[in-house]
């Protein structure tokens, strides 16, 4: 017997992984701080961090634009 996975129990396993991925790799970025082994200035954090939101306004945007693309009806 095969079970079919409906879409928002594939969404939660998708996001969920996805976003745990996500995570792990923000921390792996977080590691690199240690001005011990690395070199960098505030312009260069700044543009990593830009770089981040920009992606996040967009990820969002297209979340908030799906959600909200129900037309109007009577």
């Amino acid at each position: 017997m095969n079970y079919k996975e409906s879409p928002e129990e594939k969404f939660k396993r998708l996001a969920i992984s996805r976003t745990n991925v996500v995570i792990k790799n923000i921390r792996s970025l977080a590691k690199l701080s240690n001005s011990r082994r690395y070199g960098y200035d505030k312009n260069d954090i700044d543009k990593i961090y830009k770089a981040i939101q920009n992606d996040l306004k967009i990820s969002r945007a297209m979340f908030d634009k799906n959600l909200n693309s129900k037309k109007f009806e009577l």
